[in-house]
């Protein structure tokens, strides 16, 4: 069972891409703590986590992701590229593609109605179907 700790071990710092300002690109160094384990004979140590800012492992704040994010949805591959680094958000076409790839899918929209028409190919054969629009 984990809980919550104040035990300061250390320091440890990150630097994380940021949104640009006035076509530049920014480089935010954040400073977390490395804490201690609060259970007792327990060595060990982990960092900080800034939820809703920086997941854990990532390079670029949120809300730069999700700026990524909406122009590759658009313009993937050397497109979203190009059109990125117009806006001062430099990164290869590869890494464009795996924002694109971790994006969630969008929900499709839920049939209204449903209508089904059955007809047969031959008398006395097996009935085929045919309905408009996609297969549900």
């Amino acid at each position: 069972m984990r809980g919550q700790t104040t035990r300061v071990h250390g320091y440890h710092e990150r630097s994380v891409a940021d949104v640009p300002v006035d076509a530049r690109r920014v480089l935010v160094v954040v400073r977390v703590r490395r804490l201690v384990c609060p259970t007792r004979g327990c060595r060990q140590t982990f960092r900080e986590q800034l939820p809703g800012v920086l997941e854990r492992y990532q390079r670029r704040t949120s809300r730069l992701t999700c700026q990524i994010g909406a122009v590759v949805r658009e313009l993937a591959g050397r497109a979203g590229t190009r059109a990125l680094s117009v806006l001062a958000m430099r990164l290869s076409r590869h890494t464009a593609l795996r924002i694109l790839l971790r994006l969630p899918l969008p929900q499709p929209p839920v049939p209204r109605v449903l209508g089904v028409d059955d007809f047969a190919f031959h008398r006395a054969a097996w009935p085929g179907s045919c309905s408009p629009g996609p297969a549900i």
